[in-house]
């Protein structure tokens, strides 16, 4: 699937199909109950449970609090409103069907859900997560978890629900983070300080914790899900994180692959396929307009609100839990199972492709999403001005951060774009000119172009993205200059092909770079020792201007 650059997440539920009609008939055949086990809905869960918390273990590392709070309302709403929406349209016809109110409100919880395990893997292979829709996403994920956590402690008992259960949830929920933070603090990071003298012992020292707080949340009736999420938030703001995610990644990506193979594996009974279509409408139409409509009129672009909404178009992987509870519980038919199996399955894979190419869909329907209103600036930007720029730099961190080092040195001015609302920030509080700007929306480009600049370059290394800004060069008014970027070679021939004026790929000059240096000073001790410690100099003002 790499060679011809395809997602990997439809191969391995496609082998589960493959596999699983096999596996359950050799075990059937030689009395093996553990092969029959392996699809059932039981296995699927227990492998959903383990993959999901070692991702949100991991991502709840990676984040910073204050980053998430800044779009903290519209993550809550773009959670809250769809799923209000969807049990608007959903309980009625479910009673017209001849199903009880509160199989509607099973159905729409389910249908209302999107997947944490898939959505954040995705965005976070594509390098999107601190992207101002990456970090809405991520904020509707964790609030969809939170409601999902109180769905599952509420739903089987909902004749007995009440507010004083609820308080008492919620405060329960709040004992448990102040428990796992502060023990974290005063016993773990002591811990992780001994442990991180030997990489083997700082990971499972981490798993150690990681499985601690997820024991702990259950006992509290939560889900281990919840445990590990808080157990990454409390270790986030450890030196040694960059050591732990690199060590966490592969036992996470296990779970996870076998949590695909497993849904595929237990696909193999016929589903009601009118139910199949009816579900598929609401998680693939109905869900994503209303994230974008609540986006919108929070006063997003067109382009935030629209890849928000299209890559939370699946089911989650709370579906499979809640299903069997709803089916032991007699309130949705067991034809239900099969159903939402097949809907979560077909929206994973669906959701692997349309992740993947969003930008591409936009700029194909971006004319006909009359019904968003905004389809120029974020709310985040700020910056207006008509002054001309003799230089533009698309994408700041890392190989941008040397390009523009290099224009204050010599006091020549240029504009910055960047995707990233943190780095916008930042540059604005050093008195950097730059907008804040998703280069793969064509009303972006556009505004580049207004400011009549001579050079722009491009450190993204996005095919579609650098052929967007090489179309708009031809139909410019004025010469522009273009410096891009690619990962392949085959990307960097057709750029030059297209009209790209020079075209960067990142291994090579990096390859070039060190022979470079092997040339010249690799006979001479004291010469390396000096470049190395010039290095290490820099990556620590780097390391600081990142972290700030």
């Amino acid at each position: 699937m790499h060679r011809v650059r395809q997602p990997l997440l439809p191969a391995y539920i496609l082998a589960g199909v493959l596999v699983g009609p096999l596996i359950l008939a050799f075990g059937r055949i030689f009395g093996i109950s553990y092969l029959v086990h392996l699809t059932d809905l039981s296995f699927l869960t227990d492998l959903s449970h383990i993959g999901v918390a070692f991702l949100l273990f991991v991502v709840g590392l990676e984040m910073e609090i204050r980053k998430i709070n800044r779009v903290s309302l519209p993550s809550f709403l773009v959670a809250l409103v769809p799923t209000v929406v969807i049990a608007l349209v959903v309980i009625p016809l479910a009673m017209l069907t001849g199903l009880s109110a509160t199989a509607g409100a099973y159905l729409s919880l389910i249908l209302s859900f999107s997947s944490t395990m898939v959505v954040l893997k995705l965005l976070s292979d594509r390098g999107e997560l601190p992207t101002l829709h990456g970090r809405i996403i991520t904020g509707t994920l964790l609030f969809q978890d939170f409601i999902a956590i109180i769905a599952l402690a509420m739903l089987p008992g909902l004749q007995q629900f009440s507010a004083l259960l609820m308080l008492r949830s919620l405060l329960k929920g709040l004992a448990l983070v102040l428990s796992i933070v502060a023990i974290s603090d005063l016993v773990f990071a002591p811990m992780m300080r001994v442990a991180a003298r030997s990489s083997e012992l700082l990971f499972l020292m981490s798993l150690s914790v990681c499985f601690i707080a997820a024991s702990a949340a259950e006992l509290a009736g939560f889900s281990i899900e919840i445990g590990a999420f808080i157990a990454g938030l409390s270790l986030a703001s450890l030196p040694y994180k960059p050591e732990i995610v690199g060590r966490m990644l592969p036992v996470r990506n296990f779970f996870i692959i076998l949590f695909y193979a497993a849904l595929g594996m237990g696909l193999y009974q016929v589903p009601d396929w009118n139910l199949v279509w009816s579900f598929l409408a609401v998680v693939l139409i109905l869900k994503p307009l209303a994230m974008m409509l609540t986006l919108d009129r929070l006063g997003f672009s067109r382009s935030t609100s629209f890849l928000t909404g299209v890559n939370l178009a699946q089911t989650s992987e709370f579906s499979l839990i809640l299903v069997p509870i709803a089916i032991q519980a007699n309130i949705l038919p067991a034809t239900y199972m099969v159903a939402i199996t097949l809907v979560t399955l077909l929206t994973f894979v669906s959701s692997s492709y349309v992740i993947r190419y969003a930008n591409r869909i936009y700029l194909l329907l971006r004319d006909r999403l009359f019904f968003l209103h905004r389809a120029n600036l974020d709310k985040f930007d700020e910056f207006h001005t008509k002054k001309p720029f003799s230089a533009v730099l698309c994408g700041y961190n890392r190989t941008g951060y040397g390009i523009l080092k290099s224009f204050k040195e010599k006091k020549k001015e240029i504009l910055v774009v960047d995707y990233n609302p943190e780095t916008i920030h930042r540059l604005r509080h050093e008195s950097v000119p730059c907008i804040y700007g998703d280069l793969s929306d064509p009303e972006i480009v556009d505004r580049i172009f207004k400011f009549k600049p001579k050079v722009i370059i491009s450190t993204v290394p996005d095919l579609d993205v650098n052929q967007l800004l090489i179309e708009q060069a031809e139909k410019s008014e004025h010469k522009v200059m273009l410096f891009v970027t690619a990962s392949w070679i085959e990307d960097a021939l057709r750029l030059y092909e297209r009209g790209a004026h020079y075209v960067m790929l990142p291994n090579l000059v990096a390859g070039d770079y060190l022979a470079g240096i092997v040339h010249k000073h690799g006979k001479s001790h004291k010469h390396v020792h000096h470049l190395r410690k010039e290095h290490i100099k820099e990556l620590k003002r780097r390391h600081r201007h990142a972290a700030e």
